[in-house]
């Protein structure tokens, strides 16, 4: 920082994931948020960052647990009943 600072050109620190969460103008935008998880507790989640004027994307839902659709999308993807439970026989699902 010191050696550029003198100089005519456009620089920035790079930053550890605490400092920038702890930027000004990270923190100015509420770029970062906390969420409940119901297994996990608090989990950091990136807002959206664009914004808009009237519409703000926002948290819908936690992140699935592991393995929480797995036999939805299965099902979706045209997998048999006796394809899934050969899938769950053999320790793959």
């Amino acid at each position: 920082m010191d050696l550029l600072d003198s100089k005519d050109t456009c620089f920035a620190p790079v930053n550890s994931l605490e400092e920038a969460l702890q930027d000004p103008h990270i923190r100015g935008r509420g770029l970062w948020f906390k969420a409940t998880h119901p297994v996990d507790g608090e989990i950091p989640q990136q807002a959206f960052p664009i914004k808009f004027s009237e519409d703000q994307p926002g948290w819908k839902s936690p992140p699935p647990l592991l393995g929480e659709h797995t036999l939805e999308v299965l099902r979706e993807m045209e997998f048999s009943e006796e394809e899934i439970r050969s899938l769950k026989a053999q320790g793959i699902i």
